[in-house]
């Protein structure tokens, strides 16, 4: 019991007993104190043991007040305590909000950096479909060039083949003639022997002729010494050859050697190298150079 307590019990004690003293007083003044002492007794009696029991409900009062304080003082501590901690983690909420601001802050700037970089990528995208797009073109125009080049290639290897048929049946005529030519010699051999006057008049020289005759090799035979000694050239006797009629055999200008026409066909001419008329620099006759009976 706290000091407040007893301080208010002893006032109610004290008033009890002030109203005792002070009632029975009045009483006998005002009245007849022995007709009225019992009745009186009674009533004050009534009076101390009515303001006894709000004294002792006072007091109870007083004491469940106190206990209410202290729980409120407790609660209020609690309170205290967990506003304490709530401000705390107030603090730490707005340290996390700042840092989560930061970081949001960091994201949209990279995020904006990640757009311009996809924009930027777009275009490049754009870009490289439309350099696809040409290179498919491209690949299709190389694609039909290609098939007419195979084409074209194939109509090549065809005529190669045709070249390769005509150029063995060439070289056939050319070993026949070479045959019939050994034939011609043996029996010039012969005449030379048995008929000298005829055999000189057979050879002797053959007058040139008096317009310039222009043709072009078509074909060179290697002897088995590795030497070129037979040409075929473009020409014949529609033209006016005639066995004896000597050629010269250049390239751009250039004198390579002279051939002797040995024998005359419709539009070729076998023609034998003269050996001792070869140019200085040693190059070979090729398919394709030029023949002339003179120079101008």
């Amino acid at each position: 019991m706290n000091t407040v307590t007893k301080v208010f019990i002893v006032l109610n004690l004290i008033l009890a007993a002030l109203v005792g003293f002070v009632v029975p007083v009045t009483y006998a003044y005002q009245e007849n104190y022995k007709r009225r002492w019992a009745k009186d007794t009674a009533a004050m009696a009534q009076d101390v043991k009515d303001a006894n029991f709000a004294s002792l409900d006072q007091s109870f009062k007083a004491k469940q007040f106190e206990v209410l304080l202290q729980s409120a003082n407790s609660d209020r501590e609690l309170l205290a305590t967990q506003v304490t901690a709530q401000l705390s983690q107030i603090e730490q909420l707005a340290a996390e909000k700042a840092q989560l601001n930061t970081t949001v802050s960091d994201l949209n700037t990279s995020l904006n950096a990640q757009r311009e970089l996809l924009i930027s990528r777009e275009a490049s995208l754009e870009l490289e479909r439309k350099r696809r797009s040409e290179l498919n073109k491209i690949a299709q125009v190389a694609r039909a060039v290609a098939f007419q080049l195979n084409v074209k290639l194939a109509e090549v290897e065809d005529d190669l083949n045709n070249a390769q048929a005509e150029l063995t049946r060439r070289e056939r005529t050319i070993f026949d003639m070479e045959e019939d030519l050994k034939r011609k010699n043996a029996y010039l051999a012969l005449v030379r022997e048995n008929h000298p006057q005829v055999y000189r008049e057979i050879t002797s020289d053959v007058p040139p002729s008096d317009k310039v005759i222009r043709a072009v090799v078509a074909a060179v035979r290697i002897n088995p010494q590795g030497k070129q000694d037979l040409v075929m050239l473009t020409v014949g006797s529609d033209e006016g050859i005639r066995e004896g009629m000597e050629f010269i055999i250049y390239r751009a200008n250039e004198y390579i050697v002279k051939v002797r026409a040995e024998r005359v066909m419709g539009d070729m001419v076998a023609g034998r190298v003269i050996a001792d008329t070869w140019n200085a620099r040693g190059d070979e006759i090729k398919q394709g150079d030029l023949a002339q009976n003179r120079l101008f």
